[in-house]
């Protein structure tokens, strides 16, 4: 016989396989690997953040070691800050230098993200003594289908797929108790760095799981040395993660951290939201009610039809044969109440301070200034219900576990998942089918002229116009330029403010220097202005941009 270390490994292995098996299933190997036009030339956010990657494996090193200081751009710039997953990039730089060549790692960033978040959930149904094979195998598979997970990647936020963080968080709190002080400061401390070092939103979702695991340690005694420990604890990775902060950039940086931010409210979840896909669900298409406002789309937090079934039978269950369950409830209510507060906080926290019911505004409210700072710093708030997913499919296996016998419990749990599987398909689908390549990035044309140059200006540059098109050709041109490691005076990252009327004083003094070319929009700048800088014989017609350099047409 095995022993129980044996049987664990076994099943993490087994967690992992699926997780791995399900993205690749999903997006196909060539996506993972890197090689896929639409990996290799993206559009939308993922072309930031493969630019911020490029211009950071080109970089030499140097702190904070974020920042990227070969743009030739006049403003500060910081992988924390072009969602380039960070900790990634750190990692592959080294490999990066040594072959000469960037690296594409956010395919491999997906498989990661769906192997550990396959692992540590089998973590979690062990802590819950749910080790059977069929719970594990559906568990694994169930987790990687979380919708708010998956449609992250449709909307090309993949530094945002690591949901593996929050299940990771969840496992790190039940555990809290059984941990010496080293291995708990380790795990938390190396989870929340590196949830800082992925993306800012997930340190801020971690990091009061993390506080409530400190308290779960030594029960809730309250005595002098007691409360010792747990400021230690609290104190030495608090202590770590603004380090890692400082180190990274994140600290310090230059950035101010409130603009362009439209503010709390705005990117916020609709109460409609758990039940409603956006187009996104196959057994119940629609969905548009869980949108009250387009910036409503960022708080996607569809739960699927498997978790709906699920939750239904759990409350019937409960509901049913209360005087039989009572007790093991009462005592799983009484084991995690903190972490159930928190979540009901998050929830909470995610509908924002103007609360919809589909398209209305059923009530709104002021935040008080003194938190409104750092309510706006994080404000796509819709994003702090995604740990209820994990949490959610957790107690249903849990619940149907101790109600069922086991070949009824399978079965059931086996339908949960079916239903989960069939209710993604279309996201699932749109996930694949849904990521052509830039026009401009993935032409051979495109790419034969801006590579005889060392630097590319563009007018206007991103974040001063709002229209999309622009926007999305700039994304293109700032990739290619990412590629042949061009100086530009346009760069895409958040929480950066460019002073647009200064860049529109400069389209009309920017000079044709050799080794330069310069971008004007067709619709922003027309043929009038280009015959005013007496470039007629300098500028060619290239889609929706006068394109000008001194060697002419």
């Amino acid at each position: 016989m095995f022993d129980l270390k044996t049987l664990l490994a076994f099943r993490i292995l087994i967690a992992a396989l699926i997780g791995g098996g399900i993205s690749i299933w999903i997006l196909s190997l060539e996506f993972i690997v890197g090689t896929a036009d639409a990996v290799r030339f993206p559009r939308g956010d993922q072309a930031q953040a493969l630019t911020g990657a490029l211009y950071f494996f080109q970089d030499h090193w140097h702190l904070p070691l974020f920042a990227i200081e070969n743009t030739g751009f006049d403003l500060p710039v910081n992988l924390a800050f072009t969602d380039s997953i960070p900790l990634l990039a750190l990692i592959f730089k080294p490999l990066s230098m040594w072959l000469s060549m960037p690296i594409n790692y956010f395919g491999y960033w997906i498989l990661i993200c769906f192997v550990l978040q396959s692992v540590f959930f089998i973590l979690i149904l062990d802590q819950l003594r749910i080790r059977g094979l069929v719970p594990v195998i559906s568990g694994a598979i169930m987790i990687c289908l979380a919708p708010a997970m998956l449609y992250r990647f449709w909307l090309w936020h993949p530094a945002l797929c690591g949901h593996f963080l929050l299940t990771a968080a969840i496992f790190g709190y039940l555990v809290a108790d059984h941990w010496r002080s080293t291995h708990f400061v380790l795990f938390w401390g190396v989870e929340l760095i590196a949830a800082l070092w992925i993306h800012p939103y997930f340190l801020a979702m971690t990091y009061p799981v993390f506080m409530l695991a400190i308290m779960r340690r030594q029960g809730f005694a309250w005595h002098r040395q007691v409360i010792a420990n747990k400021v230690i604890l609290l104190v030495a990775v608090t202590a770590a993660i603004v380090l890692a902060g400082w180190i990274g950039g994140h600290i310090g940086a230059g950035f101010d951290s409130r603009a362009p931010s439209d503010g709390y409210g705005i990117y916020s979840m609709n109460l409609l939201a758990p039940f409603g896909a956006m187009g996104m669900s196959t057994l119940f298409p629609g969905g548009g009610y869980a949108q009250g406002t387009a910036a409503q789309i960022d708080g996607f937090n569809y739960l699927g039809a498997g978790v709906f079934f699920g939750s239904l039978l759990s409350l019937v269950v409960i509901y049913r044969d209360w005087s039989s369950h009572s007790v093991r409830v009462m005592m799983a209510v009484m084991e995690t109440w903190p972490l159930l507060i928190l979540v009901v906080l998050f929830a909470l926290y995610s509908l924002s301070n103007r609360i919809y019911f589909a398209d209305m505004l059923i009530a709104e409210y002021e935040v008080p200034g003194l938190i409104l700072g750092l309510f706006d710093t994080f404000r796509a708030s819709g994003r702090f219900f995604w740990i209820v997913y994990p949490l959610m499919v957790a107690t249903i296996w849990w619940i149907v576990s101790r109600a069922f016998t086991p070949p009824k419990a399978n079965v059931i749990i086996l339908t949960i998942v079916g239903l989960q599987l069939i209710d993604t398909s279309s996201l699932r689908d749109a996930m694949a089918s849904e990521k052509p390549p830039g026009e401009i990035a993935v032409s051979r044309e495109w790419h034969e002229l801006i590579s005889r140059y060392h630097r590319i200006e563009l007018y206007p540059p991103s974040h001063c116009t709002d229209d999309w098109d622009n926007i999305e050709d700039n994304f293109s041109l700032q990739l290619l330029a990412g590629y042949y490691g061009l100086s530009t005076n346009s760069v895409s990252s958040a929480r950066l403010v460019v002073p647009c009327e200064t860049r529109k004083a400069e389209a009309k003094v920017t000079a044709l220097t050799p080794g330069k070319l310069v971008f004007f929009r067709r619709d922003v700048y027309g043929q009038d202005f280009i015959e005013s800088r007496g470039w007629a014989d300098s500028c060619d017609t290239r889609g929706q941009f006068y394109v000008c350099s001194s060697s002419g047409r």
